[in-house]
């Protein structure tokens, strides 16, 4: 099974309600790659593999207008994760500031601080999500495009998930997405430094999922066509923008106190 979790993170759930796809202008896209696909995949391998510190956005809307954002750093062998709220959208966070996880595929857990400085242990949690892990990726080139001075080849990549039909989802059926990337590559580092997923179809695909739980919960069920009318003037322009720095740098990620 992909490990694709998409539960709880403080973005999860300061910016999955607020939730959106970036993506800019830059040379043709009838430039010529200067990586093949087996070197893309395997920069791409790294990056899933290795450490770092990033920042989170979630945008909305076809205008992809940031509405949250986190800020963290991870280890992933043995994992460990940190993430705070970025400081701009502090207020927006009611419930959690600052969550550090750590675990394995075996069962993860996490500290979880909220704005009052108590902190709570929690079991069982699924860390943030992580889209593309594990898949059979194939890239092709879209553009060049500068990203903090930095002129970065993008090539766009896709991959199928399914949404419905699972354990936690009752009464609902599965239904078929598609999960689009955009991944900016420095050619000359060979490095991942950002990454662009739009999440509209995963979205929109969790709406249909939860019009059939809710209604099922009143004893009145509906069916998938049902559903998905009743979400269909729905905007669910989404996405998720990963910025990457200070890859497989000297990353420190502490248990909170």
């Amino acid at each position: 099974m992909r490990r694709i979790f998409r539960k709880i993170s403080v973005c999860a759930i300061s910016g999955a309600m607020l939730i959106a796809f970036a993506g800019c202008g830059g040379q043709d896209a009838d430039q010529a790659e200067s990586l093949d696909q087996e070197e893309i995949a395997e920069i791409v391998e790294e990056f899933q593999q290795g450490n770092y510190e990033y920042r989170k956005i979630s945008t909305s809307g076809p205008d992809r207008k940031e509405v949250f954002a986190c800020e963290g750093k991870v280890i992933r062998d043995p994992y460990e994760e940190y993430v705070r709220v970025a400081d701009e959208y502090a207020e927006l966070s009611s419930a959690q500031s600052e969550t550090y996880y750590t675990g394995d595929v075996s069962g993860y857990r996490a500290q979880v601080k909220s704005p009052d400085g108590s902190i709570v242990e929690q079991q069982d949690i699924q860390p943030p999500a992580l889209y593309g892990y594990g898949e059979d990726l194939s890239f092709s080139y879209d553009r060049s495009e500068s990203v903090d001075g930095v002129q970065c080849d993008v090539y766009a990549s896709e991959y199928g998930d399914t949404v419905g039909g699972e354990a936690d989802r009752p009464n609902t059926e599965a239904m078929e997405i598609t999960i689009r990337q955009e991944y900016y590559i420095d050619p000359n580092k060979k490095q991942v430094v950002r990454v662009d997923t739009d999440l509209g179809e995963w979205n929109r695909a969790s709406a249909i999922a939860n019009e059939m739980m809710s209604a099922a919960s009143t004893g009145n069920p509906i069916s998938l066509e049902e559903a998905e009318k009743n979400v269909e003037n729905r905007d669910f322009s989404s996405g998720e923008i990963l910025e990457i720095s200070n890859f497989n740098g000297d990353i420190d990620v502490q248990p909170l106190k």
